[in-house]
C-alpha cells in the first residue's frame, strides 16, 4: 500500500465522520465549519503541505491529491486545498507558514493587486476577486504585480470584504485593499517564489482531483437510486435507456481519474502545465455530463434541498471554472499545439519531460 493511499483511506474515513447533512447545509448558510476545520488541523491534514522543516507532516503532492480527492467525495465545506496552495506559494517566496485559515490571489484578466512604491512607501491596492470562505479568511497570500515583476506578499486581517456566493452556495468573497501600507515582513524575496501560471497550475491539479471524488460520489448516488426507483413495475436501472446513460458518465469519470492521476505523476517529477491543462480541459466535459446525466436519472427530487446530489453537482458547477475552465484550458493547449508547429509536435508529446 502506498503513502498516498494510506494518506486516503485516513482522509475518508474523517470526512465519513464527520460530514453530515447539516455541515452542508450550514455551508450554504454561510457559517462557518468551525469543529470539521479544529479535527483538519489536530489530525494534521491542514498541514500537509508543509514541509518537516516548517513544522508539517511533508505530504508528497500525491498525498495531497488523495486528500482533495478524497475531500471531494465526500463534498467537504472548507477552502483545505486553498491552505495547501498558500502553503506552497509562501515557502516558495521564503515567508512564514500562513496562521488560521488562508485565502490565495492570482492575478486575474480583470486586474489583480498592485504593489506602489513611492517616496519609501510600500503599499498595496486593488480588489482579489473572488476568495473561498474570504470572510473567515485570516491570511491571505497573493501574487501582485510589483511594477511588472509578480511579487508574492503574506497579509494579515482583518480586510475589507465584499461578501457573495458561488455556485454552490458557499463564501466566495472579493476584498478590496486602497493603499494599504506592507511591511517588509509581509513582502516575499525578490525574485522568489512561484508564477502566477504555476499557482494557477497548482489549483487547477487539486480541483482535478476534488472534482473526481465528487463526480464518484454522484455516480454512486445515482446508480443506487436508478435501482430503488420503479416504474411500470420495475426499477428504472432495468431499462436499458437508463443503463446506458449511467455507462456514458461512468465511461467520463474513469478517464477523468486516468488523465488526473496522469497529471499528478508528471507534476512531481517537474513542472506538468500541459498534463494539468489537458486534465482540468478533460474534466469539463465529464463533470457536465456527470450534472445533467445524474438529475435527469434522479428527476424532480434531485434538485431539492431535502435530496443531498445538490451538494455535489453544485460543487462540480463551481470548480470546473475555478483555477481556469475547461475552455480556457483548451484555449492554452490551442496555442502551445500551434506554436509548437507540425514537425515538432509528436516529439514534443512524446517527450519524457518538457
Amino acid at each position: 500500500m502506498t503513502d498516498h493511499t494510506i494518506v486516503a483511506d485516513a482522509a475518508e474515513k474523517l470526512f465519513k465522520d464527520l460530514l453530515t447533512s447539516v455541515e452542508r447545509e450550514n455551508a450554504l448558510k454561510g457559517i462557518w465549519p468551525e469543529a470539521i476545520w479544529k479535527q483538519l488541523d489536530a489530525t494534521g491534514l491542514l498541514s500537509g503541505a508543509l514541509s518537516e522543516a516548517r513544522g508539517g507532516s511533508g505530504l508528497t503532492l500525491s498525498g495531497r491529491c488523495a486528500i482533495a480527492k478524497a475531500a471531494g467525495k465526500y463534498a467537504l465545506p472548507a477552502p483545505l486545498i486553498e491552505t495547501f496552495l498558500a502553503e506552497q506559494a509562501l515557502a516558495a517566496a521564503d515567508l512564514p507558514p500562513a496562521t488560521g485559515i488562508a485565502g490565495v490571489v492570482l492575478p486575474s484578466r480583470h486586474g489583480g493587486l498592485v504593489v506602489t512604491r513611492r517616496d519609501g512607501r510600500v503599499t498595496i491596492s486593488g480588489s482579489t476577486g473572488r476568495i473561498a470562505w474570504g470572510r473567515f479568511v485570516n491570511t491571505l497570500v497573493a501574487i501582485a504585480d510589483d511594477a511588472g515583476t509578480p511579487v508574492t506578499l503574506w497579509l494579515n486581517g482583518p480586510f475589507n470584504v465584499t461578501r457573495s456566493e458561488n455556485t454552490a452556495g458557499e463564501p466566495s468573497d472579493s476584498i478590496t485593499f486602497d493603499q494599504r501600507a506592507l511591511s517588509p515582513e509581509e513582502i516575499g524575496s525578490t525574485g522568489a517564489g512561484l508564477s502566477a501560471q504555476s499557482l494557477r497550475s497548482a489549483g487547477a491539479l487539486y480541483r482535478c482531483s476534488q472534482m473526481v471524488g465528487a463526480m464518484q460520489t454522484a455516480l454512486e448516488m445515482t446508480t443506487l437510486y436508478a435501482k430503488q426507483r420503479e416504474q411500470f413495475g420495475r426499477p428504472i436501472a432495468k431499462f436499458q435507456a437508463v443503463q446506458q446513460q449511467i455507462a456514458m458518465i461512468a465511461s467520463e469519470i474513469v478517464a477523468s481519474d486516468c488523465v488526473t492521476s496522469a497529471a499528478v505523476e508528471a507534476a512531481e517529477s517537474g513542472p506538468a502545465t500541459f498534463e494539468i491543462a489537458a486534465a482540468k480541459s478533460r474534466l469539463g466535459k465529464a463533470t457536465e455530463m456527470t450534472i445533467d446525466v445524474s438529475h435527469q436519472i434522479h428527476g424532480a427530487i434531485g434538485t431539492t434541498r431535502d435530496f443531498s446530489l445538490h451538494h455535489y453537482t453544485m460543487r462540480l458547477a463551481t470548480w470546473r471554472d475555478e483555477f481556469g475552465s475547461a475552455s480556457e484550458w483548451s484555449d492554452w493547449i490551442g496555442q502551445l499545439v500551434c506554436a509548437q508547429g507540425g514537425a515538432a509536435l509528436w516529439p514534443y508529446l512524446t517527450a519524457k519531460s518538457r
